[in-house]
């Protein structure tokens, strides 16, 4: 994005401009709160071969009193329109991200928050994420990015986007089985509907909101707006869940962050953001080389009372969160343990397995601590298998055949065979490229065959990802 207003107090900031718009945002540069207003945005046009300049309607930083949708100039509505304006941030960024730290960590999750699209696109390649969690920030993902996180929710992870208040990231919509077609001026509160498989309260807004018009396609509605009008309109659906593929999502049309962040940890809204991510969650964690796991240790003391350490070394990949446990390096932590007879210790880590393995294993040692001296007490090493590795062989070998039998296109098979010629010349980028154009070509994905075959080449854009 772009600073147009260098030098001054109060930034206007461009996104990326697409076929969908640009958003554009004011940020403050000294961190303090915005000053109410008024504004009014100016632009300068190239047109039809001449200049045309225009004027936005007075608005203030809260966005008050603006319509959905303003025509700027009755003959420019192809150069220049506002449509909707949103307040997205209800308090201090800092103090909304502590938030949800505070939230996340005391529930036990495991994590990383990204607040730049660069910061994100490296995560969703290196990290191994079991699901994602997109809130309202002004973050436009890069394109192939998004294409790459749709993709990898189809393989069987979860996504939750609460909050997002335009179509920057329209790529992803296929994924939640919605449009989005404007915002609702009067909403003031959600209300659950029947037989919802997420816990929702009915709960009004603490803040005004211009939520989303949420309009489904293939979603299934789990919420409702209530309008401060009283009268009910089209498009009032606040939350959606889908199943896509083998993953699953859940659609939020207001700030949920926000929300929570206003009303408090034991809220509705607090509940309702965790609940949310409980629901997308893989029951089971694929095995998968490059893929996050929880692994959970226990010890148990059959003798009497015992001092004890441990240490644990996974066999590559890396510890990316050790629990309540101490790193001892990327491969490596310990415990210091004080168990009572009969007594056991259990905890968790996350391992991100390594790339390319085709097994895993984890080394235990455990000593006794007798006053100031130690002595070996055991070792003790477990071994698993991984899922295969998706590789180009199988891919095309598996949609040849489907496409002999008529089920999908060749044109797919040709989109294969060309990222293969561009990863052999380590033109990576290119190469999942048209890995994305093969699996949006797999578009019938009612058929388990093509699921199936989409869903590969999803774990195959996730094996070469981790090389971008």
């Amino acid at each position: 994005s772009t600073d147009e207003n260098v030098g001054h107090p109060v930034n206007l900031v461009v996104g990326e401009i697409d076929h969908a718009g640009s958003l554009l945002s004011l940020s403050s540069t000294d961190g303090d709160p915005i000053p109410e207003g008024p504004y009014q945005i100016l632009a300068t046009v190239s047109h039809g071969g001449g200049v045309e300049s225009f004027e936005s309607p007075i608005l203030s930083a809260a966005c008050q009193g603006l319509d959905a949708s303003i025509d700027v100039d009755v003959e420019s509505d192809d150069v220049f329109r506002v449509i909707g304006a949103h307040r997205l941030v209800g308090g201090p960024a800092h103090a909304r991200r502590d938030f949800l730290e505070t939230l996340l960590s005391y529930q036990g999750w495991s994590y990383t928050i990204v607040t730049d699209r660069d910061a994100f696109a490296s995560e969703l390649r290196r990290g191994g994420y079991a699901s994602y969690l997109l809130l309202a920030e002004h973050v436009k993902l890069d394109n192939q990015v998004a294409r790459e996180l749709r993709e990898s929710v189809f393989t069987g992870r979860g996504i939750v986007m609460a909050g997002a208040h335009d179509h920057r990231n329209h790529h992803l919509l296929e994924a939640f089985g919605v449009n989005l077609v404007g915002v609702h001026a009067d909403a003031s509160a959600i209300t659950p509907l029947d037989l919802s498989p997420i816990s929702i309260p009915d709960a009004s807004f603490s803040q005004a909101e211009r939520p989303l018009r949420l309009r489904l396609d293939t979603a299934l509605p789990v919420a409702e707006y209530r309008l401060s009008s009283g009268g009910w309109t089209r498009d009032t659906v606040a939350m959606a869940v889908h199943e896509f593929g083998f993953g699953s999502s859940v659609v939020v049309g207001f700030d949920l962050l926000n929300q929570a962040y206003l009303a408090g940890d034991a809220s509705g809204f607090s509940r309702l953001l965790l609940s949310t991510l409980e629901y997308v969650q893989p029951s089971e964690v694929p095995h998968r080389a490059g893929m996050t796991i929880p692994v959970n240790w226990q010890v148990l003391n059959r003798g009497g009372l015992a001092s004890l350490s441990l240490l644990l070394e996974v066999g590559g990949g890396r510890i990316v969160d050790p629990g309540v446990a101490q790193q001892e390096g990327p491969l490596a932590l310990s415990r210091d343990l004080e168990l009572a007879a009969g007594g056991t210790d259990e905890f968790a880590f996350w391992w991100q397995l390594p790339s390319g393995a085709e097994a895993a294993s984890i080394r235990a040692w455990l000593d006794l601590r007798e006053g100031v001296s130690t002595r070996e007490y055991g070792e003790v090493t477990q071994s698993f298998g991984l899922e295969p590795i998706v590789d180009f062989a199988w891919v095309k070998s598996r949609i040849h055949e489907a496409a002999e039998a008529g089920t999908v296109s060749r044109q797919s098979l040709s989109d294969i065979e060309r990222a293969e010629v561009l990863y052999e010349k380590q033109e990576l980028t290119r190469a999942v490229f048209h890995l994305l154009h093969a699996a949006e070509r797999l578009g019938d994905i009612a058929d388990p065959v093509v699921m199936e075959l989409r869903a590969g080449v999803g774990w195959l854009i996730h094996h070469l990802s981790t090389e971008l």
